[in-house]
């Protein structure tokens, strides 16, 4: 379970940001409502963004 969840109005900006600085990342899930991925801090902590869809 995430620490702490972001929402964010461009999911796949974010989600290639963080990924080209070498942060940890999961997939981005595509649920019914929403858009999602899971990245994690130097610790190891699970972190959650999410935008709904339109």
């Amino acid at each position: 379970m995430p620490v702490v969840c972001f929402r964010t109005s461009d999911i796949a900006g974010l989600y290639e940001h963080v990924r080209s600085n070498g942060i940890r990342v999961g997939e981005i899930i595509i649920h019914s409502w929403f858009r999602e991925f899971d990245f994690y801090d130097p610790d190891g902590n699970k972190l959650k963004v999410w935008q709904p869809n339109e």
